[in-house]
C-alpha cells in the first residue's frame, strides 16, 4: 500500500508542476531568440547607472542589492552581507545576468552535462524581460524531477543618474 501510494505521488508531483507551468499566467519561454532581443534592447536603452535588489531561489537562496555606476558595480550585499571578493559583484550586473542566461540555455540542451542533472531529464527554462531596457526582471528553471531549480525574481530597478565621471566623456 505503502509504496502504491509513494509510486503514484512519484507521478503526480512532477504531472501537477507541468499543469502548473503550462497554465496561464506564467512567464514566456526562454528561447535564444527573446535572449538576444532582449540584450540588444539592453545595449541600447539600458542605464548606464542602477540599483536592484534582486531574490535568488532555488539551492542558495538569498537577497542580493547591487549599485552600478559607469557599467561597472560599485556596492553589493548578499543577505545584508557584502562579498569579500569584489570580483563575485559583477555576476549580478544587467550583462552578466544576460550572459549567464545565455549560459543555462546552453546547459538546457544536456541538462546532464550542464546540471548534473539524470540523463534524460526535462528542463523548463522561462523569462521575464523588461519591454523598455531589456533587462531579465525574472528567471525561473525547472529540471523535472530534481532538486535543481533555480529562480530570481527582480524586486526593484532604478536607474540612477550618470556620474560626473560618465558625462564628461
Amino acid at each position: 500500500m505503502g509504496l502504491a501510494l509513494g509510486s503514484l505521488l512519484g507521478l503526480l508531483v512532477p504531472l501537477m508542476l507541468i499543469v502548473y507551468l503550462r497554465s496561464g499566467g506564467q512567464m514566456p519561454e526562454l528561447t535564444p531568440q527573446r535572449l538576444e532581443a532582449a540584450r540588444s534592447q539592453w545595449q541600447a536603452h539600458g542605464p548606464s547607472a542602477y540599483a536592484m535588489d534582486l531574490r535568488i531561489g532555488g539551492r542558495q537562496p538569498g537577497v542580493v542589492h547591487i549599485e552600478v555606476h559607469d557599467d561597472q558595480p560599485t556596492a553589493m550585499t548578499r543577505d545584508g552581507v557584502t562579498p569579500k571578493r569584489r570580483a563575485s559583484w559583477s555576476a549580478w550586473t544587467v550583462p552578466n545576468m544576460l550572459d549567464t542566461l545565455e549560459i543555462e540555455l546552453a546547459g538546457a540542451a544536456n541538462p546532464e552535462r550542464g546540471f548534473g542533472a539524470p540523463p534524460q531529464a526535462r528542463v523548463i527554462e522561462r523569462a521575464d524581460f523588461d519591454p523598455e531596457t531589456g533587462y531579465p526582471r525574472a528567471y525561473e528553471r525547472f529540471i523535472l524531477g530534481t532538486s535543481l531549480d533555480m529562480s530570481w525574481q527582480v524586486v526593484s530597478f532604478t536607474a540612477l543618474p550618470k556620474s560626473a565621471a560618465a558625462t564628461k566623456k
